[in-house]
């Protein structure tokens, strides 16, 4: 029942022909920090791929690209209204400023950019003095956290539910874009802990913050919700 998660890699080498920044364009000089990924709808945390990139674009028209340490040179001209361009002397790629974030878009694939690191998605502290009356009832999938990185189930095309009884008994439904289904299994307390079997495996459940966080593997948590 787990999920493995297939990230696309975008490698963008940005550069482009001088030019001095107008007033129109003064919004998009500075850094910028690399936030997102994707293509589509489907939008994932940048740092989930182990990418850490930044772009200084600055007013002498020059630009400066640092991904995972390695940088590019290049330069950048205005575009059309709201946007820039940025051209590696091959293909030039538009990147457009909206709502405080640079997009960069390249053969279907976004780059996103903001002006502040994404920050981690940090879990609450475990409930210590949780008992099984505290996880009884049915929860709903919310979130994944991947070392660190949180991003909504629906960004993976993931919905998921776990009811857990009072006689051991547990429904576990997990959903990957339509495919999947529900499992009736066991649930078991280990003192402030609980677990659940999940094809064999026992997989470990703590409350944390008044939510219920399923390790599925390590590193990789599915976070639930009461459900309404």
């Amino acid at each position: 029942m787990r999920k493995t998660v297939l990230v696309l890699f975008l490698a963008l080498v940005l550069t482009v022909p001088f030019a001095a920044a107008e007033a129109g364009e003064q919004e998009f000089l500075g850094i910028w920090y690399g936030t997102q990924v994707g293509m589509g709808e489907t939008m994932l945390p940048i740092s989930m791929m182990g990418i850490e990139a930044t772009m200084d674009i600055r007013e002498d028209g020059t630009v400066l690209m640092s991904s995972n340490g390695e940088e590019t040179n290049g330069t950048w001209t205005p575009g059309e209204p709201g946007t820039i361009v940025i051209d590696d002397g091959e293909t030039p790629q538009a990147a457009a400023l909206a709502d405080g974030k640079l997009s960069v878009e390249a053969e279907g694939f976004v780059l996103v950019f903001e002006r502040e690191p994404a920050a981690a998605a940090a879990l609450a502290e475990v409930s210590t003095d949780a008992t099984a009356e505290d996880f009884f009832g049915a929860w709903v999938g919310a979130e994944m956290n991947m070392a660190g990185v949180g991003m909504p189930m629906a960004g993976f095309g993931i919905e998921a539910r776990i009811e857990l009884n009072a006689d051991g008994q547990a429904l576990f439904t997990m959903l990957s874009e339509g495919d999947g289904g529900t499992v009736t299994t066991d649930w078991a307390m280990d003192g402030y802990m609980a677990s659940v079997t999940v094809e064999g495996v026992a997989t470990p459940m703590t409350l944390r913050g008044g939510r219920l966080v399923m390790e599925a593997e390590e590193g990789v948590f599915l976070i639930f919700d009461r459900e309404a």
